[in-house]
């Protein structure tokens, strides 16, 4: 399901947010996401 919901979102807008999380939470494992 989250593979789907980034295809059908803007994929920079995606990638701004992945940047802000990781920024914000820098000990998150984001792996599973990108």
């Amino acid at each position: 399901m989250k593979i789907d919901y980034a295809k059908n979102c803007d994929f920079e807008s995606w990638i701004s947010l992945l940047e802000l999380v990781k920024e914000n939470f820098p000990g998150l494992d984001l792996s599973e996401y990108i």
